[in-house]
């Protein structure tokens, strides 16, 4: 059996479940998140002609107004968009459906734990006292693409992540770079 049977035989499958629940108006809202950034950085401004437009008309007024904004983004929403600011796809992990594992471990290789990567921004940090079997281990390297935290043997010391909160002001009328309209005497 050739290459370009395998090739075939694969691309005669049927296709995966989708992982979208687009009839929920927050997932749709985290998934047109993930979209305008995505668009936006293949330099596209328009919906027009994508494979968007066999999406619901609700997830394209959300990402067209993601990427060209003209509405306020509704309160119950807000908080979403405010959580995407570090990178929607690192806050929303849709292309998996679940966080990455990372597997800490020794220089000498044995294992310590596994850590979702939200526990690992707060315990396995570089620099971070992680904590296993009651014993302090300093975290001396992280690597993402391979999912592997490395940690040594460390004095009995504790560390915080230095947590960044980053405010949105809501102006009154919409947003800020939306346009304000004008009355007319």
């Amino acid at each position: 059996m050739g290459s370009s049977d395998g090739l075939k035989k694969y691309l005669a499958r049927e296709l995966e479940p989708s992982w979208l629940y687009m009839e929920n108006r927050y997932i749709q809202y985290a998934n047109a998140l993930c979209a305008a950034y995505e668009v936006g950085e293949i330099g596209g401004a328009s919906l027009e002609g994508t494979p968007f437009k066999s999406l619901p008309t609700s997830f394209r007024r959300f990402l067209d107004n993601e990427i060209n904004p003209t509405e306020v983004v509704p309160s119950d929403l807000y908080p979403l968009k405010q959580r995407a600011q570090g990178g929607p796809h690192r806050e929303f992990p849709i292309r998996s459906g679940m966080e990455p594992d990372f597997d800490v471990k020794t220089p000498q290789g044995l294992r310590l734990g596994n850590l979702t990567f939200s526990q690992a921004l707060r315990e396995g940090y570089p620099g971070a006292i992680y904590y296993y079997m009651a014993r302090p281990y300093r975290v001396y390297r992280f690597d993402y693409r391979k999912g592997e935290i490395f940690a040594r043997r460390e004095r009995h010391w504790i560390t915080r992540p230095l947590a960044q909160t980053m405010v949105f002001p809501r102006f009154q009328g919409g947003c800020f770079a939306c346009p304000v309209p004008r009355s007319v005497s």
